[in-house]
């Protein structure tokens, strides 16, 4: 019977409902950080509610008690779709880029003559760089030797949840989950709706506070044991206040210069990004920063939890095929191409030229090594938009690489 894609999949998540819902592996998290939210929310109802009630009309202690609720019941929505969707993982490989002009000396092991386990490379080069055919900028695309993909910008390999994840910001130790590119407006939602409750339940209990002191002619020590519950949710608040708050204006001000966490902080200890070496291609300025990152549609999910399975073939190759990849002699660590018009040139040595010195016809190459009805197919890459995962068996041949504004 064949089995769906949650049933194997290979990252640290916890998968609930059959595939409908995907947590961190630190999900338990979230438990904590309800009960954060909403136990002060109740005891903010229950005392301080309640006597403000007694201080205003009725209809008017209602509307500050529905204030509170509602703020709760949306920071608890935001909570919840930041936690248990899916932040933007990238789909992995099920083999590596089965490319002979990104890494040679494959070294495949037969069962029989006329067929072979898959192949399983020496070394894949650890770095892709594609240049603009006018030079005015490069990217260099990172491998991941888990995934076994070639990770675009701004992705990068979460290490708490074993996955490639788009526009990788960090993984929220409070949420368990980690923050990307589908689930980053949520999160923003979260902590912007965290911190408006914190303000809305402090201000509610400096004002209940100051009720409290009129009626004890303004002794702070009575007032206080008087109403504890206005204390404890003053210093409270005002501590939940210097975090989140401070959590909101940092992400305020990574969105205005279209920034991640995981890019400031590079930047900030002077470690070099590989798609950007000295200014952030990314920023088009605050305004239109804002526009994309919370009023543009994010991509779609390229993970089907609840897909079957695709059931992988070994690759046949003859004899002769594996006589011929023994004697490729090994290739750079690095692979560059350089897009010029429609062309792809290779800074390395060329397949056709490795295929001269052994004697052996280009067109040869790839009939004896896959066979012709092999289900995988390799995506075309464009950088002007996203760049496509880089796993495959067939040729890469980008379509077309455009500078970023303003360079």
């Amino acid at each position: 019977m064949a089995k769906r894609q949650y049933e194997v999949w290979q990252g640290n998540n916890i998968i609930l409902l059959k595939g409908r819902l995907i947590f961190g592996p630190d999900a338990r998290s979230v438990i904590l950080t309800v009960l954060l939210i909403v136990a002060p929310v109740v005891v903010f109802c229950i005392f301080v509610g309640r006597n403000l009630l007694q201080k205003f009309s009725y209809i008017s202690g209602l509307v500050i008690l529905s204030v509170a609720i509602s703020l709760t019941i949306v920071v608890l929505f935001f909570l919840f779709m930041t936690a248990a969707f899916d932040p933007g993982f990238r789909k992995r490989s099920p083999h590596p880029p089965l490319n002979d002009n990104l890494y040679h000396t494959p070294v495949p092991s037969p069962s029989n003559e006329n067929q072979c386990a898959p192949m399983t490379p020496r070394r894949v080069p650890r770095t892709l760089e594609l240049r603009a055919e006018d030079g005015s900028y490069s990217l260099k695309l990172k491998y991941c030797e888990t995934c076994m993909i070639y990770r675009p910008p701004r992705c990068s390999h979460c290490s708490v949840c074993n996955n490639c994840v788009d526009r990788f910001d960090h993984h929220c130790p409070w949420i368990g989950q980690c923050i990307g590119q589908r689930n980053y407006r949520a999160f923003i939602g979260f902590i912007s709706c965290g911190t408006l409750l914190c303000i809305y339940v402090l201000s509610m209990c400096v004002l209940n506070m100051d009720f409290v002191l009129m009626e004890v002619k303004w002794m702070v020590l009575k007032a206080m044991k008087q109403s504890p519950a206005s204390t404890a949710l003053i210093i409270y608040c005002f501590v939940s206040l210097w975090f989140i708050g401070g959590l909101t204006t940092f992400h305020l001000y990574l969105i205005s210069t279209n920034q991640t966490s995981y890019e400031h902080y590079k930047r900030k200890h002077n470690k070099p990004l590989s798609w950007e070496p000295n200014i952030n291609i990314f920023n088009k300025g605050c305004l239109i920063n804002f526009k994309e990152l919370l009023c543009t549609k994010p991509n779609p999910s390229e993970i089907d939890l609840r897909s079957f399975v695709e059931e992988y073939s070994p690759l046949r190759i003859s004899s002769a095929g594996i006589q011929s990849w023994r004697e490729v002699p090994p290739h750079r660590e690095e692979s560059c191409m350089i897009v010029e018009g429609g062309n792809t040139e290779r800074s390395a040595t060329s397949r056709p030229e490795l295929d001269e010195e052994l004697g052996m016809s280009t067109s040869n190459w790839g009939h004896e090594s896959i066979e012709a009805g092999h289900n995988y197919q390799e995506k075309a890459i464009t950088i002007a938009g996203d760049t496509e995962n880089l796993g495959g068996n067939r040729d890469l041949q980008p379509k077309n690489i455009e500078p970023i504004n303003g360079l």
